[in-house]
């Protein structure tokens, strides 16, 4: 719910596409509530996106090249992708984005209660800032790659800013 919230002013015009979509879930809700002329589920790794009912807008692709012909697109959703990418291409992310569209970020920061996603292993909130990436592996834990950024909302501003992107509204999740 809170990640549609965003895009209730769009119109069913408008071409979608949700950059690291691993489950596929964001596109699948954007292509049952706002009907978009094109959805793209994108990630580099297919998942069992073939389980989804099937809508005919929705499409997904682990082919970048299938992301660029189906765009550009006004709405462009990096949910959870950010932390986990190393180097992020802005640059290529803006070739896919319409001249008016944006892009909306949802970042999950390593210092976040879940920022390693152990949680999915055992339910403890930051049980990742407590041990380390290899006590944990001891215990049968394995943590996802995240870059470990202290002060992450100055981390992402300067991110923005570096690839000439405008921050139109910073928001705090709720605890």
């Amino acid at each position: 719910r809170r990640h549609t919230r965003c895009l209730s002013d769009w119109s069913s015009d408008v071409c979608s596409s949700d950059l690291g979509t691993g489950s596929g879930y964001v596109p699948f809700v954007v292509a049952n509530l706002f009907f978009p002329k094109t959805a793209i589920g994108f990630d580099i790794k297919e998942y069992k996106w073939d389980e989804l009912p099937k809508i005919e807008c929705l499409k997904y692709t682990t082919d970048w090249q299938h992301v660029v012909e189906n765009g550009p697109y006004d709405i462009i959703i990096l949910n959870d992708v950010i932390d986990h990418c190393e180097n992020i291409n802005f640059n290529k992310i803006k070739s896919v984005k319409s001249e008016k569209g944006r892009i909306f970020v949802r970042c999950h920061p390593w210092c976040s209660r879940h920022g390693a996603h152990v949680h999915y292993d055992l339910n403890k909130a930051f049980l990742h800032l407590v041990f380390t990436d290899e006590e944990l592996l001891r215990m049968g834990i394995k943590t996802q790659a995240v870059q470990k950024l202290l002060d992450p909302i100055k981390s992402y501003k300067k991110l923005f800013t570096d690839a000439g992107l405008s921050i139109i509204q910073i928001g705090r999740a709720h605890v």
